[in-house]
C-alpha cells in the first residue's frame, strides 16, 4: 500500500497546527479567534478524513496480515487512537467558535500545546512504526 498520501495528510495537519499553535499569547488569541476557528475546522476535518481512510484501509490490511506481530500492532495502534480522538473531539467541541476561543484565551493556549503535541507525538509514532507495515 502506498503511504505517500497518508503521509502528506499528515504533514497538513501538522501544518495546520502549527498555524494555531503560532498564536501563544492571550491577546494573540483574542484577536484572531476567528482566524483560529477556522483554522480548527479545517484541521478537524483532515483529521475527520484522515481517520476514515485508516479505519478503512490501513486497520483492516494490517489487520489481515499473516504476521501475528503486525497484527497486535495494528490493533494497539487502532486502540491507542480512539483515546486520542476523544480527547480531540472534546478539544474541538470546547474551542469550535471564536468566541469560545477568544472567551477562554489563556485555557485554548494550554489545551492546544497538550493537543498539538499529542497529535504530532502520534503521527511520528504512525510514519516510522506503523505504515512501513503496510510494506510488508
Amino acid at each position: 500500500m502506498d503511504t505517500n498520501n497518508l503521509l502528506r495528510q499528515h504533514q497538513e495537519m501538522l501544518d495546520l497546527a502549527a498555524k494555531i499553535s503560532a498564536y501563544q499569547s492571550q491577546l494573540q488569541v483574542k484577536e484572531n479567534g476567528s482566524t483560529i476557528s477556522t483554522l480548527l475546522s479545517q484541521l478537524a476535518g483532515k483529521l475527520k478524513m484522515h481517520l476514515m481512510v485508516e479505519d478503512q484501509f490501513v486497520y483492516p490490511k494490517l489487520a489481515m496480515h499473516s504476521d501475528v506481530q503486525i497484527q497486535k500492532t495494528s490493533q494497539n495502534f487502532a486502540n491507542e487512537m480512539g483515546d486520542l480522538g476523544k480527547a480531540f473531539d472534546n478539544y474541538k467541541t470546547r474551542y469550535m467558535g471564536a468566541n469560545k476561543i477568544a472567551d477562554n484565551a489563556d485555557m485554548f493556549i494550554t489545551d492546544t500545546k497538550n493537543v498539538v503535541a499529542a497529535l504530532t507525538k502520534r503521527m511520528d509514532k504512525e510514519n516510522q512504526l506503523l505504515y512501513p507495515l503496510l510494506s510488508k
